[in-house]
């Protein structure tokens, strides 16, 4: 069972149930939308979730997050790398990445993401993090 859950965001990052009852949360970290000045514009880049097990779900952008059962799963998603402003022809870099991630019951996994501009490379990595049973 897979359970979508769309939150709004404050600076500490999503409000995650306080006890995951044996499920795994996979949180899309800060990292994955992030605006910055750059070269006289701005640049926008992150990564959005939209394949779960091969199954397309409803897009997922930063601090939200899923509900799996524990086991194995396969993430897939688009990397961006978009420059606006004045003057800016540049074209948008989007780039697949993926990521099989074996998860464990009542631990949560944050996913952070970069895309390399040069190599046209989507990088995901995870962080892991155990809910302790209070």
């Amino acid at each position: 069972m897979v359970s979508l859950v769309g939150l709004i965001a404050c600076a500490t990052g999503p409000q995650l149930p306080p006890n995951l009852a044996g499920q795994s949360a996979i949180v899309l970290g800060f990292t994955t939308s992030s605006a910055m000045p750059y070269e006289g514009g701005t640049l926008y880049t992150g990564f959005t979730l939209d394949t779960l097990d091969g199954t397309a779900i409803t897009p997922l952008s930063r601090y939200e997050y899923l509900l799996v059962a524990p086991g194995v799963h396969q993430l897939e998603g688009t990397c961006y790398w978009r420059l606006r402003g004045n003057l800016r022809f540049e074209d948008d870099i989007m780039e697949r990445g993926s990521l099989v991630l074996t998860t464990q019951p009542d631990v949560v996994y944050t996913i952070q993401s970069d895309i390399d501009e040069y190599k046209n490379q989507c990088r995901l990595n995870v962080v892991e993090r155990a809910i302790s049973a209070h």
